[in-house]
Order: structure tokens, then sequence, then C-alpha cells
């Protein structure tokens, strides 16, 4: 993983994006057959690595409504159906945490990575023009 700004790092922000909002084409991957076990989060009818989920994204779980869900950093992906997850840790590199376990938890993963990207952009741009600027 890169030092960039990743989706773990807006759920520190702001948790709601994830659990109340987000754009549906972003939502890379759902289900409702998720198993907690420690920090292993498996799901029999997903397919994480072709649905391009990755360390640093957002698994979000809930028992009825998303809006009631939380929300753990993904800091693997083990198989297609296997998430190494945490609750979130304050340095990316820092200890896993196990979440609390459960069974046939609805889930999803929503990115953030195309508006990440274009403020990234946006920004390295705005200080390249500073530097020109300043000589």
């Amino acid at each position: 993983m890169n030092n960039n700004c990743a989706d773990r790092d807006l759920l520190a922000i702001e948790p709601g994006i994830f659990t109340g909002g987000g754009f549906d084409s972003q939502r890379i991957a759902s289900g409702n057959d998720g198993t907690t076990n420690g920090t292993t989060f498996t799901s029999a009818s997903a397919d994480f690595t072709a649905a391009g989920a990755q360390a640093g994204m957002v698994l979000c779980v809930y028992e009825t409504v998303p809006a009631e869900g939380v929300c753990y950093e993904i800091v693997s992906v083990n198989s297609p159906t296997e998430l190494t997850v945490s609750v979130l840790r304050s340095d990316r590199n820092g200890p896993v945490v196990a979440p609390p376990a459960g069974n046939a938890q609805k889930y999803h993963i929503t990115t953030f990575i195309p508006q990440i990207a274009s403020v990234q952009s946006d920004l390295e741009e705005r200080l390249r023009r500073m530097g020109e600027a300043s000589g």
C-alpha cells in the first residue's frame, strides 16, 4: 500500500459516507451472507478479487439497513471469498484489531477512489503552480 489517501482515511473523517451515502455505481461488492470471525470476514457468495476489493478500502456490515451499520478497514484480500478486516486503526501499519464476531451479516464495499484521485491530482497541480510562481 502506498501513502496516498485511501477510503480508510475517509472513514476516520466521516464514517457516514460509507453507511448512508456513496454512489451505487461505486459499490463494488455486496451480499447478505457475511461472517466475521476474529479479523477474518468471509462471504461464500462473494468474489472480492474480481470486484476489485483491496487493502485500504472499507467494508460495512449491518443487520437491516446500511445507515445502522458499522464499518471496518480492509487490511488484505486473502481470497475471492475472504478478507482480513480491522476496527479502524490510527496508523494503517498498526496492529490489526478484531471486530466483534457476527454471522449472516449484510455487507457492502463502496469506494471513493475516483474522487480521491481527482482531488489528489488537483492538489498536486495547485502545488506545482505555486512552486513555479514562487520561483
